[in-house]
């Protein structure tokens, strides 16, 4: 759905709700507008749940990065380190290490498989939309906003890049945060403040920026207890935290562990004024009455010189998030879920409890008017999400196409996959391209790993093939140095395209290109 059809779209939604509004006031059932963002809220969540159930038993990738993040869990599985020095065989990602950890003993039953990374991360969704709606019905007491708020993060799946259901850490980083600020809000005896501290600590060990929010949780200690008080539990975040991280290099992880996780992410971040206005963007153009709200309540507390509470506290934590992701401006819009979910929960509270001490009749209105243009923000063509039902069929051609190719298939954008055992080199492209992107491109050391990784394609043993999304001139760096020495053997045109994963900031396409191995003179040996 283009831009143009979406906005038509939400004005013809809020035009309708003007008219229930109206109708409600003049029936005097205001219960009216009140049902259907109820069943609209619910509705949402019936959507997503049909989305995902879907997306589990997809064959190929719904994110691109899904091969490598499988052939990671499974090195796990086997007791290895998952973060050696990088080699064409195996490339890790630049990501934290608890996902594949809690994804691993399934591998023992089922061997390397993509629907249990989904399931997994499946679990992280659901753990998450139902901390969101808890949070808001304790903090409320109403059942009400607390369906609407699930509904609204439920209505977000398109917004957060379509991540959360995908073999990723995401919705694990998120739900360990939300359980952990969730815990901490209740907790007053040392065991029970222990325990939210570490949950805050391991959506750092699913994700890196999950750190923020272990930092956040630290501080609201500190607001609510005081310094001496919250000190034992500063001491026991950096010990789990930064302090495990450390110790983690070599053993159990791999020499290559601070490399992956540390020094090629850090030179991502570039701070520049397009990344302000890809956040200003996105905010305004998915949660502007959330966002509005949470803002509002925000800057209330602290005109009144109130202590934020442990949620608002944590808005703070996930904005950080945000804004360090954005600066990474070839990042996708997963780095928005933290704070998406946040603006969905302080919003939502603000919205419940704003003017509570007031009686306009036209406050109710305005509260069911801003519910009704934040689930309007996140309309998206449902089509979008849904896979090809010849997605099965497309796959088993692709399989049969890559084995019956006389060497290997270099495939950057699949990596690596259980059934296709002439794959090689396996290192995916974003694994390469992350070593040389940002700063990273500067090291002189980056980029000679980064060419070690595709060597094997570059200078064959024998007959060698490259398989590719898009054109190969158009690839990531490093990689599209490649087609000097390949040339197009066949466009296989829409053949594959069932086997399209789920839309997100960038479209990556399906298997169409295949190159043969011919080296020129333009072929070149580094």
């Amino acid at each position: 759905m283009n831009k143009m059809v979406a906005v038509r779209l939400g004005a013809a939604t809020l035009a309708a709700v003007w008219l229930l509004l109206q109708a409600g006031r003049r029936l005097r059932a205001p219960w009216l507008m009140d049902a259907v963002l109820l069943l609209w809220s619910l509705a949402a969540i019936g959507w997503l749940t049909i989305v995902v159930s879907q997306h589990v038993v997809f064959p190929l990738h719904l994110d691109l990065m899904e091969g490598s993040v499988l052939q990671q869990t499974a090195e796990a599985a086997a007791g290895r380190p998952m973060y050696p020095i990088p080699t064409p065989d195996y490339a890790p990602l630049a990501y934290a290490p608890l996902y594949y950890f809690m994804a691993a003993p399934l591998f023992w039953f089922t061997g390397p498989s993509l629907p249990v990374l989904r399931l997994v991360a499946i679990a992280g969704l659901a753990l998450s939309i139902g901390l969101i709606g808890t949070a808001v019905w304790q903090r409320t007491g109403s059942r009400w906003w607390a369906v609407i708020a699930a509904g609204l993060f439920a209505a977000s799946y398109r917004a957060m890049d379509s991540y959360l259901d995908t073999a990723h850490s995401d919705s694990w980083m998120l739900a360990t945060a939300l359980l952990g600020t969730w815990l901490l809000e209740r907790a007053h005896g040392p065991t029970r403040k222990t325990v939210a501290v570490l949950v805050l600590v391991a959506s750092f060990w699913f994700k890196q920026h999950g750190a923020f929010f272990a930092l956040g949780g630290v501080t609201y200690l500190v607001t609510r207890d005081g310094f001496r008080q919250a000190l034992p539990y500063a001491v026991l975040a950096a010990l789990a935290g930064p302090g495990l991280y450390l110790l983690a290099d070599p053993w159990p992880m791999g020499e290559a562990f601070h490399y992956l996780t540390y020094t090629v992410p850090s030179a991502w971040s570039t701070p520049e004024p397009r990344a302000f206005l890809r956040f200003v963007r996105y905010v305004a153009t998915w949660y502007p009455a959330l966002g509005l709200a949470a803002i509002v309540g925000t800057w209330r507390l602290c005109c009144r010189w109130q202590p934020p509470d442990a949620w608002r506290t944590q808005l703070f934590a996930a904005l950080a998030t945000a804004c360090l992701g954005v600066m990474d401006y070839g990042s996708a819009n997963n780095v928005f879920i933290p704070l998406g979910a946040w603006l969905i929960l302080a919003g939502s509270l603000e919205l419940a409890t704003a003017g509570a001490d007031h009686t306009s009749r036209w406050l109710p209105d305005v509260r069911r008017f801003a519910v009704a243009v934040s689930f309007a923000a996140l309309l998206y063509d449902p089509r979008e999400v849904l896979v090809s039902s010849r997605a099965g069929t497309a796959y088993a051609d692709l399989v049969a196409m890559i084995r019956a190719l006389p060497g290997t298939v270099y495939a950057p954008f699949l990596a690596w996959s259980p059934d296709l055992p002439n794959l090689y080199p396996r290192a995916h492209w974003v694994a390469i391209d992350d070593m040389v992107r940002g700063r990273g491109g500067r090291i002189l050391s980056n980029r000679d790993l980064a060419e070690t990784l595709v060597g094997p394609a570059r200078h064959p043993r024998g007959e060698a093939w490259i398989l590719t999304n898009g054109p190969l001139s158009r690839a990531g760096r490093v990689v599209r140095d490649l087609a000097a020495c390949y040339v197009l053997a066949e466009d296989f045109g829409n053949r594959f395209e069932p086997l399209a994963g789920t839309p997100r900031r960038f479209d990556h396409g399906w298997p169409r290109y295949l190159y043969r191995h011919q080296p020129t003179g333009l072929c070149r040996d580094s």
